[in-house]
């Protein structure tokens, strides 16, 4: 009668211990992928901030050209205002991707992935084997790792 017992209790621990594992690994998933999502929002964000700064001074060039042109009589004063609204806007992009850039490095910020967003080019990042983008540190200041 107790080896019977024994068994099933065996095979309960057994069976949560299976579902602890399954969750664990869930959870170690979960990570990873939300990692990998924080950088690739950052890379498109970095790389769209190289874009818009490079609009931005496309169109600050824009409205040079364009108030030497008027200043020559060669074009209306519409064209010129034209050309200001159009580097306004490409400003507003530029800062807004800015902004992008920001929250983007705030996400790799908050699971300790890659702490140099901005200044520091997210692909260099990525290949820096300083950076475990895979661990993190525990609250008691040990490793927390996660598979590959």
């Amino acid at each position: 009668m107790t080896a019977g017992k024994l068994d099933l209790n065996r095979g309960v621990v057994f069976h949560e211990q299976q579902a602890a594992e399954q969750r664990l690994q869930r959870t170690q998933l979960q990570v990873v992928t939300t990692v990998r999502k924080y950088y690739f929002e950052a890379l498109a964000a970095e790389r769209s901030v190289t874009l818009a700064r490079q609009l931005s001074d496309i169109a600050g060039k824009s409205v040079s050209v364009s108030e030497q042109r008027l200043k020559a009589l060669d074009i209306p004063k519409t064209a010129l205002l034209q050309s200001k609204i159009e580097s306004e806007a490409a400003l507003f992009w530029n800062n807004r991707e800015m902004e992008r850039l920001k929250q983007a490095g705030h996400g790799l910020d908050s699971v300790g992935a890659c702490p140099a967003v901005g200044p520091r080019s997210l692909e260099v990042c990525s290949r820096d084997p300083t950076i475990d983008w895979f661990s993190r540190p525990t609250r008691h200041g040990g490793q927390h790792e996660v598979p590959r």
